[in-house]
């Protein structure tokens, strides 16, 4: 039986097709309205050195800025981004904090996304190049402080594509990765970045075919030797492609693989034309609304084996605005919120809506969101399902519908899991919180754990050192915010000694 995987639904980023979406539709609404295209540098200090890599690209969508900033090889580890009314080394105002990094676990590389909701006056300031972006080290002087202007692109009546990064065997969503690329005649002008990913990256190539498969290389753009190789990073570079891979690209053909130290850690994306719609909805058909599961026997027959055909889930079909094939998913959770730890998301399949799922499939899929709890046999318990669907750059949830799970005797044949093959977060439940939330996770072999909790200031407001855990899937620490402020905090995992530790980190938020 394939294993099947855990997500929480609120950050799903999903594998695309391997089906060549319809240019001509999506060609025509591109062309139609281009919207304004900005970019800028980033430099470490007022004389205007710049950093290594580093800057920024940006689309103003209506007033919504959509903006990703990239930088790698500054001297110091980064610990806040931030954007400024003005050039913030001459008396600029902060506009808006963009990301706070965690004390100890941030790097010299990285990036983020964010979308800006700009004023009338706030858009003449960017077309005017007023807005600044500013990226602090962790310590240092004023010349590692990495400084650089947002301005109106040179680049005229682009062809904007975009792309979202995700880990290519399990659909599980990198905690940060993006592309946005820019074609103008033959030359493409591609911008990425990633974050956090689970081991340190080696290699980003650009690949042509669907990511789904192994694909043509088509360039490699960059390869990690560095002393100390990081987990984060970002690029800018110019690509001049024959037209036949221009094509390819606009056609939904073309995606970016970063290869890491271990296997689950590689990351890729499709290349999309841009702005990307939704998918449209689909609606659960079966199971049926209130529709009662027995899991296996009563209490009073022989259990009924695991590989046996349980139930068929059936979703309704529907279609991509812009052409793209359609992955279809089906969500099931024990909290009608579907949150982190009680929630199953099962990847049926492009253009696939439906599927047989056997008696030990379901009972994995009960047993395991009870994780911490003891799950209640012979007792329905009211579970809520949905359908999901995506072009692999958006997803569109269906309406909420409910089923009543009753878990009875099943055979011993059921497949048990394996373990883990690196320390993997699956944040904290609930959150927000109060006072105390659950932080998940899964750990590879048998290690000393400690927790850390940082304020949005980076200091530690918790360290907690329960002592050795030994390996497993959703392993579980509590966290006491009885003695806190509201506010946000992250927090840290580490497990293991010396050059053997494996960290985690996450964010979680306290509202009393």
């Amino acid at each position: 039986m394939n294993r099947l995987f855990l997500l929480f639904a609120s950050s799903l980023l999903f594998l695309t097709s391997s089906i060549a979406p319809s240019f001509d539709a999506r060609a025509q609404k591109n062309a139609s309205s281009v919207p304004p295209l900005y970019e800028g540098s980033l430099f470490q200090d007022d004389q205007g050195v710049p950093a290594r890599k580093g800057g920024s690209v940006a689309v103003l969508a209506d007033s919504n800025l959509h903006l990703i900033v990239y930088f790698a090889g500054l001297r110091l580890p980064w610990s806040q981004i931030d954007l400024f009314d003005g050039d913030p080394r001459s008396g600029g105002t902060l506009y808006q904090n963009l990301a706070i990094g965690v004390p100890g676990t941030t790097s010299f590389s990285g990036g983020l996304k964010s979308v800006i909701t700009l004023t009338p006056d706030e858009i003449g300031k960017l077309d005017a190049g007023e807005l600044f972006l500013q990226v602090l080290p962790n310590s240092g002087s004023q010349a590692d402080i990495a400084v650089g202007n947002i301005q109106p692109s040179v680049m005229t009546e682009p062809t904007l594509l975009e792309s979202v990064l995700y880990r290519d065997t399990h659909a599980r969503p990198v905690e940060h990765g993006s592309i946005l690329a820019v074609q103008q005649g033959q030359d493409i002008h591609l911008t990425l970045y990633f974050a956090n990913l689970t081991s340190p990256w080696t290699s980003i190539d650009l690949f042509r075919g669907s990511q789904t498969d192994d694909g043509e290389l088509v360039k490699n753009l960059g390869l990690n030797f560095a002393v100390a190789p990081e987990s984060s990073f970002g690029l800018a570079t110019t690509l001049t492609l024959s037209e036949s891979e221009i094509q390819d690209m606009k056609d939904g053909l073309m995606f970016i693989r970063v290869l890491a130290q271990q296997p689950d850690s590689e990351v890729r994306g499709q290349i999309l034309l841009h702005p990307n719609l939704a998918p449209g909805q689909s609606e659960m058909i079966s199971p049926i609304q209130g529709e009662t599961i027995v899991i296996g026997g009563d209490a009073s027959e022989d259990p009924i084996s695991s590989e046996e055909v349980l139930l068929t889930v059936s979703l309704t079909n529907t279609v991509d605005p812009d052409g793209n094939p359609v992955r279809y998913f089906w969500q099931i959770s024990r909290h009608a919120t579907f949150s982190l730890g009680v929630t199953y998301t099962v990847d049926l399949g492009i253009g696939i809506t439906s599927r047989d799922f056997t008696v030990g499939e379901i009972a994995e899929i009960y047993d395991a969101t009870w994780t911490g709890f003891e799950a209640p046999a012979f007792t329905p318990v009211t579970y809520y399902v949905r359908a999901l669907t995506t072009d692999g750059a958006a997803f569109t949830f269906g309406e909420t519908e409910s089923a009543n799970l009753v878990r009875g005797k099943v055979t011993a044949n059921e497949p048990e899991g394996e373990l883990p093959t690196s320390l993997t977060l699956h944040g904290n439940y609930p959150n927000p919180f109060n006072p105390s939330t659950t932080v998940v996770f899964d750990l590879p072999r048998t290690a000393d754990v400690r927790l850390k909790v940082f304020n949005v200031l980076g200091q530690s407001v918790i360290d907690y050192a329960p002592g050795i855990f030994g390996p497993g899937d959703r392993l579980q620490l509590n966290v006491d915010g009885s003695s806190l402020p509201s506010g946000i905090y992250y927090y840290q995992i580490s497990a293991g000694t010396g050059s053997q530790v494996l960290v985690g980190q996450g964010q979680m938020v306290l509202l009393k």
